[in-house]
């Protein structure tokens, strides 16, 4: 089994967004509201996107969504 390190958090800045996902033992950033966050950055921020395509960047009814997949 597999034991990931999800790092939940409900920030906005986009800067410290980044400063979390570039930390090598987080698997996944999961925000309360991914839409908030592009809504008040004007977008995601490079990595922020590049971190969404690789699936470690999560909203939080995504990572509900995905506990049903867990054994």
């Amino acid at each position: 089994m597999n034991l990931l390190y999800f790092v939940v958090t409900n920030e906005i800045s986009g800067q410290r967004l980044d400063k979390v996902l570039n930390q090598p033992c987080v698997d996944a950033l999961v925000h309360v509201s991914l839409d908030f966050v592009a809504h008040v950055n004007g977008g995601y921020t490079n990595f922020m996107t590049a971190a969404k395509a690789a699936g470690r960047m999560l909203d939080l009814s995504e990572l509900v969504q995905l506990t049903y997949t867990w054994p």
